[in-house]
């Protein structure tokens, strides 16, 4: 099994070899030759990101009505008191924390980072990272992002995906960049699009909240 390497380059699995490109149009999303060498922080942001002063109140407010109105007898709490971080607690889904418009740790202000995911429950009942993925395209433009970021997780963990990090990487190729690892919501969009087609699958459209 080879893991990724520091080009970025796809995962392959020995057995199964699945390379994914961007597709048309979306090579130019990414800098020549990748994130390779590139301090993430220091790069331009996208010019088609716009900043929302408030995108952090918006963030919690969206995030925490979609999962109350998707599980209306869950116990759902956000907590966005500390700084630039997000958490949601919902017991019948998932937790997850986030950074909205970082300003360190190696990101640019254009990536909405997810930065530690300490728990996703009972995964053969329901897609929960399909279901998030899925909200977090929905609210883009009204948020103001346009890279997903996931950090915490080693290149070790990615090719034995021993977390729900690592198996968010894997399942939708992101890139590494230094120690983190990214990939742009656009292209985001169209594997998602790919895997549902490859499954017959309808996109889950209850992204409402």
């Amino acid at each position: 099994m080879n893991s990724r390497n520091e080009s970025g380059a796809g995962i392959e699995t020995g057995t199964r070899s699945k390379k994914r490109g961007l597709g048309r149009g979306l090579e130019p999303l990414l800098p020549p030759g990748g994130f390779s060498g590139l301090s993430f922080a220091a790069k331009p942001t996208h010019p088609e990101w716009v900043r929302v002063s408030n995108a952090k109140e918006i963030f919690s407010h969206r995030i925490e009505s979609f999962y109350k109105q998707r599980y209306p007898s869950s116990n759902v709490t956000v907590d966005d008191s500390c700084h630039e971080n997000v958490s949601l607690h919902c017991d019948q889904a998932l937790d997850i924390c986030f950074r909205i418009q970082a300003s360190g740790a190696g990101w640019s202000k254009d990536t909405l980072v997810i930065s530690n995911i300490p728990c996703v429950f009972d995964t053969l009942i329901k897609d929960f990272f399909l279901e998030l993925l899925n909200f977090l395209i929905s609210i883009q433009s009204e948020v103001g992002f346009f890279y997903l970021g996931l950090e915490n997780v080693t290149s070790c963990e990615v090719v034995d995906q021993q977390s729900p990090g690592s198996k968010l990487i894997r399942r939708f190729s992101f890139q590494k960049v230094e120690q983190h690892w990214t990939i742009p919501m656009v292209a985001l969009k169209q594997r998602i699009e790919e895997e549902m087609a490859s499954s017959n699958c309808p996109m889950d459209s209850s992204n409402e909240a």
